[in-house]
């Protein structure tokens, strides 16, 4: 059976997902109602959620950095994620769980999520074959982490035969 895990990309403040922008706006309400019922389903069923953000700012970050639990399931002090300026944190009706074993964040400077080199290591530790993708910007973060996904694929599909 193949181990799943849901990548939840850029899904912030910086796109338009501020409570604000929600409430005022009767299709970004109904996306987030789906998006929530999603990840509800995956919670419920204790699968692997992974968050992605873009950074708008880095200050200093060098767009590979993750954050999940060690290996003693310790949970860091500080969000990744929810300590960032108000452009790049993750929409709150996402109700990210930071430092959930089950929910790690990895932010990406570039459209790709699998720019940041951790998050595939992460993932083949995991022993993830299948991944489910869900964000806003279809034709954009979505598309390329997409592509990069099935390109890996493909590379570690030929280095087997």
């Amino acid at each position: 059976m193949p181990k799943k895990a849901l990548l939840v990309i850029d899904i912030d403040h910086s796109d338009n997902w501020k409570p604000s922008d929600i409430e005022n706006d009767p299709v970004r309400k109904a996306i987030a109602k789906n998006i929530k019922e999603i990840l509800a389903e995956w919670r419920a069923r204790n699968e692997l959620i992974v968050f992605i953000i873009l950074l708008t700012q880095t200050d200093g970050l060098t767009g590979h950095e993750a954050q999940y639990c060690d290996a003693d399931k310790r949970i860091p002090e500080d969000c990744l994620v929810c300590d960032k300026p108000e452009l790049d944190r993750l929409a709150a009706f996402l109700d990210h769980r930071h430092g959930s074993a089950l929910e790690p964040a990895f932010v990406k400077i570039t459209t790709n999520a699998f720019s940041n080199k951790n998050l595939g290591a992460y993932l083949r530790n995991q022993g993830v074959t299948e991944l489910t993708l869900i964000g806003c910007s279809t034709n954009c973060c979505v598309k390329d982490t997409a592509i990069s996904a099935n390109r890996s694929r493909q590379k570690l599909v030929d280095s087997r035969r």
